[in-house]
């Protein structure tokens, strides 16, 4: 971590950058208390358009999500969980208390879903279907076990008994803050840059006047709930996965943005509540910005230098607002601890992303990706905002540039 006197200094810089944002606006989330689900307006919550994950870059992940779910539960895959389970405790990766409880709730969504018809029983199927894919394939490993199971029991908890969610709602549950959204045909996901965005607004709602609530408690509780839900990844470092087929990538998957996202909330955190543990933890998921994909997010730009992506299954599909986002929350967490690595890897990027921005502009609005279509009016929005968060931090003038070219192309 840096001196008291250099995080002083930093803070002031990216609480001025955090300043140039807009203030807290509410978003609707579902909370589920109980035997009730209600919509409320929460400004904590991003927006839909802040976590969407964008233009699938592929086909077929829908027709793929309805072949899981017809397949349901099969004798193969409840043999190949229960023997991940066995294979866990037995090599001391999970206590014995944790075994049983686990194999109970596979059992419980297993017995939930044959009471189900029609659509609902399309949702839950798809997550026990997707659970026991993992296993036959052997990536239901230890470490992607609270995940899953999580996510298995919220669905199980879920689809019964209360309202059918529109496509792309946010959801939390009591006693929680992480933040699951609905995928049609895919059920309740865990949604890591939601979640994570929603720590960054609770950091922010702390350190100035967003009209928000600071929730300093909550923000730590956020924080190490999903610490227990990083996944290790194969090249020795630490993510927070998606678990659900898209765009023709299959679970489970990373995305960059998510990832700068979780370092940049962790570091904020660590300076606000005095966890320098959470430092520690967000140091052990760099390694996502130096492997390459499916492991990691690292791939060859095309200008020539590194490129963080989007999705770690889409190896040519360079997402402007995805890369500007990676790079700064890479910066961030470099400024606020002083982290040799994290400059590194801002440093080997950034000349990149300074070379390929321009390519966003088509002369009247902005692409959303190299060689792709057109942003949609929130796409556009998103980079904007993004680039002027860069030119607050002083990274470049082309950030600069961009950000007031894109405001006149919108007629403000």
């Amino acid at each position: 971590m840096l001196s008291q006197a250099g995080r002083l200094a930093v803070a002031a810089i990216l609480v001025a950058a955090l300043a140039a944002a807009p203030g807290a606006e509410a978003a609707e989330v579902i909370v589920v208390d109980g035997h009730s689900a209600v919509r409320r307006d929460d400004p904590l919550v991003p927006s839909r358009a802040e976590v969407s994950l964008g233009r699938p870059p592929g086909r077929g992940a829908k027709a793929r999500a309805a072949s899981i779910s017809a397949r349901a539960s099969s004798a193969a895959g409840r043999r190949a969980v229960s023997a991940a389970l066995r294979r866990a405790v037995r090599a001391g990766k999970i206590s014995r208390a944790r075994y049983h409880r686990w194999r109970r709730a596979y059992a419980r969504s297993r017995s939930t879903l044959r009471r189900l018809r029609g659509a609902r029983r399309i949702q839950l199927a798809y997550l026990v279907a997707s659970v026991e894919r993992l296993a036959l394939r052997r990536r239901l490993v230890s470490s992607r076990l609270p995940a899953v199971f999580l996510q298995l029991a919220r669905n199980t908890q879920y689809w019964p008994r209360f309202r059918y969610p529109r496509s792309g709602d946010q959801l939390t549950f009591r006693g929680s803050e992480i933040l699951f959204q609905y995928y049609p045909g895919r059920g309740l996901q865990i949604q890591p840059l939601s979640t994570f965005k929603k720590a960054n607004n609770m950091h922010g709602a702390c350190v100035k006047d967003t009209g928000a609530p600071c929730r300093r408690d909550g923000l730590a509780r956020l924080l190490d709930e999903m610490r227990r839900l990083a996944a290790g990844r194969s090249r020795g470092f630490i993510a927070w996965e998606y678990l659900f087929d898209f765009g023709g990538g299959a679970p489970p998957w990373i995305s960059g943005m998510a990832e700068a996202t979780a370092i940049q909330a962790l570091a904020r955190a660590a300076d606000l509540l005095g966890r320098p543990d959470y430092v520690t933890l967000a140091r052990r998921a760099l390694g996502a910005f130096d492997a390459g994909p499916p492991v990691g997010v690292r791939t060859a730009g095309f200008r020539g230098g590194p490129h963080y992506l989007q999705y770690s299954f889409a190896p040519r599909l360079y997402i402007f607002n995805a890369f500007v986002q990676a790079v700064i929350g890479l910066y961030d967490f470099a400024e606020l601890t002083g982290d040799a690595h994290a400059r590194r890897l801002f440093d080997q990027a950034e000349p990149e992303l300074r070379r390929e921005i321009p390519f966003s502009d088509t002369g009247s609005w902005s692409l959303y990706s190299y060689r792709g279509a057109r942003s949609t009016a929130e796409y556009h929005e998103l980079l904007r905002e993004l680039l002027q968060s860069a030119c607050s931090r002083r990274l470049g003038q082309v950030y600069c540039t961009l950000a007031a070219r894109y405001r006149r192309y919108q007629g403000g």
